[in-house]
């Protein structure tokens, strides 16, 4: 899968769930790291991303929904379902992962504003729905509504069977995307647990999920 649709597909995902949440009154928006291999790398895609959103179009959609695997196929058809046509989630797209909802933290020398907003990224007024960035988020970043890392490379440095820098660094950074954005949606659940595990067909369970 080319990485650009790899991005819109998690982008489709990312709208998806928010509106899920939404329709349960819960103001929660979910964020997407993407994440590169060297900060070059990670400038091109950003300028590639934020390219294909402006001109987003029908013919960028479609290839996905045609293709689509079980969880991506309920993305649409809850969009169909909810008179949300192509067009409009078109729209939708444009203006959520919008230039200046979009965040790039690839060297060590970010500007304070930067740190600021990718570590308050759970605030209402914080409007960033992606992050982009190296290794930068390694170390000591915390936040609830990280729910999808789209890794933006295909390799792998474990040798002789030992997992390498990268291969620990990931895991660390899964780690932290694992960690349960707490909600609730009837006074009675619990709101720091995984409440949809055996109810295989709840609506809820993609608020509970790390992809």
């Amino acid at each position: 899968v080319p990485l650009i649709q790899r991005a819109l597909q998690a982008i489709i995902l990312s709208q998806y769930r928010r509106k899920v949440f939404e329709k349960d009154k819960k103001r929660i928006k979910p964020v997407i790291l993407f994440k590169s291999k060297t900060i070059a790398e990670s400038k091109n895609f950003y300028g590639e991303f934020i390219n294909t959103i402006k001109n987003l179009k029908n013919t960028d959609i479609s290839p996905i929904e045609k293709n689509a695997e079980p969880t991506l196929k309920r993305c649409f058809s809850y969009f169909k379902d909810n008179n949300i046509s192509i067009e409009n989630l078109i729209e939708e797209l444009k203006n959520d992962f919008a230039e200046e909802k979009c965040i790039e933290v690839n060297s060590k020398e970010e500007s304070e504003e930067k740190q600021i907003a990718v570590n308050t990224l759970e605030d209402e007024n914080n409007e960033h729905r992606a992050v982009f960035a190296v290794d930068k988020l390694n170390e000591g970043w915390d936040v609830l509504n990280l729910f999808y890392i789209v890794r933006l490379y295909d390799t792998r440095d474990a040798k002789e069977g030992k997992p390498g820098n990268t291969t620990i660094s990931e895991a660390q950074l899964i780690g932290r995307g694992a960690r349960y954005c707490p909600f609730q949606i009837e006074k009675t659940q619990p709101k720091y647990q995984r409440k949809y595990d055996s109810d295989i067909q709840n609506e809820l369970r993609i608020c509970e999920e790390l992809y």
